[in-house]
Parts: structure tokens; C-alpha cells; sequence
């Protein structure tokens, strides 16, 4: 029974040493980099990044030039990555990559996404305000009230579902609410009305702030 016991015990003392040894390994497995040999690698990855998104913004609209040189750092870079710990299988990758690349540093790349995204929001119907309230009405859709930040007032518009409250319920006051609308023509009066536009048809509604903005008197 003793030799029976001894022999347990060796077997459960040699099974823990190997599983510490492989948890050991595998701990090691990764390059373990230094503070300065990660800087390094941001200032490769900058400076790469910066390279190709002066040559792809030749031919491209901002945002797709910097969603391709994202993709060609990741490839490019794909070992350095991995010793700085990022996962680039995941998707997408500039979630991954944002941190270890400074945009800022590639002369008017920001200034340049901002105007894009002025010019694309100005094909848009937008209303940008505060959410105030909302209702029900007897046709069964929705009556939302909005305080546009421009003009202080109000703005009503319709909705064909219940408007998401939740998007500005624990924000402060001064944000910003973008809600996209469309023009819908009544049937019975003729009149066109402004329905909101939502997620499910690919309208857009965010929330930024909090924000400052003047008044117009």
C-alpha cells in the first residue's frame, strides 16, 4: 500500500512539474520587448504608415487610404506585433493598431479625415441637438423631439420606431446627438414630413460630447 501511495505521489509531483514547465514555456514563448525597443517599433510603424498614406491619398479618399495602409502595417509588421502583444488576426484591425501609430504625426491626415467627413455629412439630412422627449401617436409610430443646437428650438420628427433613449441617457449636458431624417411624402396630405432614418436603414445616429456651441440669435 506504502509503495502503492509513493508511486501516486511521484506520478501527481511529475505531472504538476511538467504542467509548470509548459505554462513556462508558453509564457515565454512571446518575445518579451523592452519600453525602448517598443518605441522603436512605433516609430517604424509611424513613419511606414505615414509613407503609404501620403502615396495611397494620391488616388484614394482618406478614410480608405488610411483603412489599406492599417492593413499593410499589420502585414508588414506582423512580427513586431506580435512581440508587442497585438493580435492582428482580429478584426478590425485598426482598433488594434491605433495605439501604436501616431496619425498625428502624418502631417494633414486628421485634418483631411475632418473634411471628408464635413463633405459626406453634407449630403446627409442631418439635425444635430439634445433628445427631449417622445410619443406615441395613434397611427402607431413615433413623434421625436429634438433642441437643435444651432437655433436653440425645437424640432419634431417622425419615427417609424421607438427612438433608442438609452444612447443619451447617462450622457452630460453639452453633447451632441447627429440624428439622419428623410423626407416622406403623406399619402393623404401630400405634405412631405421628416422621419427619422435609423440604423436598420442605414441611417446615421451618434452621439458625441459633451460639446460647446453658440446660439443663433
Amino acid at each position: 500500500m506504502k509503495t502503492l501511495y509513493l508511486s501516486l505521489l511521484l506520478l501527481v509531483l511529475f505531472s504538476a512539474c511538467k504542467e509548470t514547465a509548459t505554462n513556462a514555456q508558453q509564457q515565454t514563448s512571446h518575445k518579451v520587448i523592452s519600453p525602448a525597443d517598443r518605441a522603436v517599433y512605433k516609430s517604424m510603424m509611424t513613419n511606414e504608415f505615414c509613407d503609404c498614406f501620403s502615396e495611397q491619398n494620391m488616388n484614394k479618399k482618406p478614410s480608405v487610404a488610411i483603412d489599406t495602409c492599417f492593413k499593410i502595417i499589420a502585414e508588414k509588421f506582423a512580427d513586431e506585433l506580435k512581440d508587442m502583444g497585438v493580435d492582428t488576426s482580429l478584426s478590425p484591425v485598426e482598433s488594434h493598431l491605433i495605439d501604436n501609430i501616431n496619425i498625428f504625426a502624418c502631417g494633414n491626415a486628421i485634418h483631411l479625415m475632418e473634411e471628408e467627413k464635413i463633405a459626406e455629412e453634407a449630403k446627409l439630412l442631418l439635425v444635430k441637438g439634445q433628445f427631449i422627449s417622445q410619443k406615441k401617436l395613434s397611427t402607431g409610430e413615433y413623434e421625436v423631439v429634438l433642441r437643435e443646437d444651432k437655433t436653440g428650438k425645437q424640432r419634431v420628427l417622425k419615427s417609424k420606431n421607438l427612438f433608442n433613449e438609452e444612447l443619451v441617457k447617462d450622457k452630460s449636458l453639452g453633447y451632441e446627438l447627429t440624428v439622419e431624417y428623410k423626407i416622406v411624402k403623406n399619402k393623404k396630405t401630400g405634405k412631405d414630413e421628416q422621419y427619422v432614418k435609423d440604423a436598420s436603414e442605414g441611417g446615421l445616429i451618434s452621439v458625441t460630447g459633451p460639446v460647446e456651441f453658440e446660439v443663433e440669435k
